[in-house]
């Protein structure tokens, strides 16, 4: 339904200056500027504080837009179909949007071309506190046990990390130092994080998780009691990487980054190191049988909560990193099985090895 307003503007009763009358010219139309002069010359002749001649500026100014009046609301400015009025509307309002009825889950609204609102640079400055160096290579620990052992050994915490919700612990061990960010569970709070990384002049994440086995090992037992997954891919069960790409079943680690990790540099580690893919859920309580029925038809070899989501936003944003996933094998001795008094230095080990072959 067409609304209709008689607006009473204060310009249209004291109307001083031809700027005035310009502006509702272009705005409003010729008539409402041919009001406007007269009612100002009327008013010219009569106390500026007559409270009749205000309201009969406002009638006047109404009648000469055609009875439609101005209406107005926050937003971008259209023409009325009130006989001339100018109608204020929200800009989004204005724009045809597709997709409205549509679930973002499977029709996600976005050009993936499209530059994002919210930077993370305008977040991290808004703290107003000092913005890096940071370690080039860091590490998003997911569970937080190896960042936690590393602060027993002498790991100091960063003053140059300026970012929510988070600290930046860095150990270094013959030369070579690591950033290390704990507790980074869950793909869009991982993804946050390697953002404000990157911001902060990171130049490679390593994304660092313990997951569980899907697919036995075909190595059974000789794989160890536990081993990593340098993930190749990852089934995309999980929603941030829709932010990111397109939806699609797979999320690919970026093959430039992947080649400066050639096997012979894993080959000094005490435990194995396997390429292969990985699922990504972020509901890890909802794992039901079908679900992982399907992962091992793919051959998947473990699970994580992460891994998609980080490849994603590397790809579109141009990002190194890389994912390892510590995994248990359930073909080995049932003893053996967790028994990992080591993990910690093996972990940093394989850290380490990664690091160095990124860097050099």
């Amino acid at each position: 339904m067409q609304m209709h307003h008689l607006l009473l503007i204060p310009v249209c009763a004291v109307g001083t200056t031809d700027a005035h009358q310009q502006f509702l010219g272009t705005t409003l139309g010729d008539s409402a500027s041919v009001a406007v002069l007269e009612t100002r010359q009327e008013m010219q002749q009569e106390p500026s504080g007559n409270p009749w001649l205000f309201l009969i500026g406002g009638l006047v100014l109404g009648l000469a837009i055609g009875g439609g009046g101005v209406y107005f609301t926050c937003g971008k400015s259209s023409g009325s179909s009130g006989g001339g009025g100018a109608t204020y509307e929200p800009e989004s309002r204005s724009k045809p949007v597709s997709g409205v009825n549509q679930s973002p889950l499977t029709h996600p609204p976005k050009d993936y071309s499209g530059q994002s609102v919210f930077l993370v640079e305008n977040m991290i400055d808004a703290t107003g506190k000092k913005k890096g160096p940071v370690p080039a290579v860091c590490v998003l620990d997911q569970s937080g046990e190896l960042t936690s052992e590393l602060k027993k050994k002498g790991a100091t915490k960063s003053e140059n990390w300026p970012c929510f919700y988070s600290e930046l612990w860095c150990y270094k061990k013959g030369g070579q130092e690591i950033g290390f960010v704990a507790c980074t569970v869950g793909a869009s709070y991982a993804v946050l994080v390697a953002s404000e990384l990157f911001a902060c002049g990171c130049r490679l994440v390593i994304h660092f998780t313990q997951g569980a086995e899907v697919m036995p090992h075909p190595d059974g037992a000789n794989a160890g009691s536990s081993f990593y997954v340098l993930v190749e891919k990852a089934l995309r069960d999980e929603g941030t990487s829709l932010h990111y790409e397109p939806p699609a079943m797979w999320s690919q680690a970026p093959q430039d980054v992947l080649r400066k990790f050639p096997d012979a540099i894993f080959n000094s580690l005490k435990k194995k190191v396997y390429r292969g893919s990985s699922w990504t859920i972020d509901a890890p309580f909802r794992e039901t049988q079908d679900a992982i029925d399907r992962a091992k038809a793919l051959g998947i070899l473990c699970v994580d909560m992460e891994a998609s989501a980080l490849m994603s936003y590397a790809k579109a944003c141009g990002r190194p990193i890389v994912s390892f996933v510590k995994v248990e094998n359930s073909n080995d001795d049932a003893e053996k099985v967790g028994d990992d008094d080591d993990g910690a230095a093996d972990s940093l080990d394989l850290l380490q090895a990664a690091s160095k072959a990124f860097l050099f």
